[in-house]
């Protein structure tokens, strides 16, 4: 007995990654690539969405950023279905700005002999 399928189209979920917390030290120059911090084989074609409303939140400069916690999201949608459908994925980045370690002041005892 032959069975006939109907034509189906697989079409792949798009994969925006796993949420994350990153955190830097309060005026660290060590610029932030969000794609790096993804932490997964995430989906090409995605938008950053900053929940601050941060300027170009994919490459991030947090030498300014004052403490806490900085929010941005990355959401991937099939390129084949509407935006609103099922087969979208988002992810949610944390950048935690956090106070930076100080040693202290260099202190000069006086002279051992």
């Amino acid at each position: 007995m032959a069975v006939t399928l109907p034509n189906a189209i697989i079409i792949q979920m798009p994969n925006a990654g796993l949420d994350s917390v990153y955190q830097v030290c309060e005026g660290s120059s060590t610029g932030v690539n969000l794609y790096n911090l993804l932490r997964s084989a995430s989906s090409f074609g995605g938008t950053w969405i900053s929940v601050q409303s941060n300027p170009n939140p994919a490459n991030l400069d947090v030498s300014s950023y004052p403490i806490g916690d900085y929010q941005f999201r990355y959401a991937v949608s099939n390129r084949y279905l509407p935006t609103n459908s099922s087969c979208n994925d988002t992810s949610l980045i944390t950048i935690r700005v956090i106070d930076g370690l100080n040693a202290g002041n260099d202190v000069v005892f006086g002279q051992v002999c």
